[in-house]
């Protein structure tokens, strides 16, 4: 693994659903497409200053671009079953930045 490969990002899901693993996948979703698909290489759980209904989590992941033919979206209203290589992943939507006061 190369070091300047490695993605970092924030990931957060409400408490009580399974977090990613190290060497799972997650998928970038974009609408009804596919962007990138990633293996986790390593996950902590972020402390949080106060009390909010949601976990974030750490996460360092690669770009997988050869396995984004592999990734099949299934949506059913606002739920979103994603597998790799027909092995469940996890979704990725990303949330819109804000600017820092």
């Amino acid at each position: 693994m190369e070091p300047h490969l490695v993605r970092k990002f924030t990931y957060q899901i409400l408490w009580g659903c399974v977090p990613p693993r190290v060497n799972e996948y997650m998928v970038s979703v974009n609408g009804k497409k596919t962007g990138t698909v990633y293996r986790v290489v390593s996950i902590r759980l972020m402390k949080q200053r106060d009390m909010v209904d949601c976990a974030r989590y750490a996460i360092a992941a690669v770009p997988c671009p050869e396995l984004k033919e592999l990734a099949v979206i299934e949506r059913d209203g606002d739920y979103c079953d994603v597998w790799v290589k027909g092995e469940p992943a996890h979704g990725i939507f990303w949330l819109p930045r804000k600017k820092k006061p």
